[in-house]
């Protein structure tokens, strides 16, 4: 495997370093969104029956709060003295938030992988050009 990256020239360096990126943030994004931390068995159970069994629930059990529909639902609890409109904006305002960390490194991601097969692409194309300038060198000889 190391000769044919040696093999490739100085390009590899950095499609290898896209490689190792692209497959580390898969990984993180792996690990960190999985349903269980974003959306609990135990919430969306409860939050089929009733309102006030899902705002029991979150009380009963603090470590709901830290996963991301706990944290949209409690914010929602901590507003309903105030009024609906408010209370939907307060968990609006939280589900944005969560929404900028669940999207987290996706668009680093996918300048990754625009620019990989572009420099694939060029690549093989100083590969060509080196080709033809040993064909002509070995035709003048």
């Amino acid at each position: 495997m190391w000769e044919l990256v040696k093999a490739g020239g100085w390009l590899m360096l950095p499609l290898v370093l896209c490689s190792i990126f692209t497959v580390a943030i898969a990984v993180e994004r792996f690990i960190r969104l999985k349903k269980s931390a974003i959306l609990p068995q135990t919430l969306l159970l409860e939050s089929a029956q009733s309102l006030p069994q899902v705002l029991s629930v979150l009380e009963q059990n603090p470590q709901l709060q830290s996963t991301t529909l706990g944290r949209i639902l409690h914010a929602g609890q901590q507003a309903q003295d105030q009024t609906e409109q408010f209370a939907r904006a307060q968990m609006e305002a939280v589900a944005s938030k969560e929404i900028g960390y669940l999207e987290k490194n996706i668009n680093f991601l996918g300048t990754l992988s625009a620019v990989a097969p572009l420099l694939v692409l060029l690549g093989t194309v100083l590969g060509i050009i080196e080709s033809f300038l040993v064909i002509d060198l070995g035709s003048t000889s």
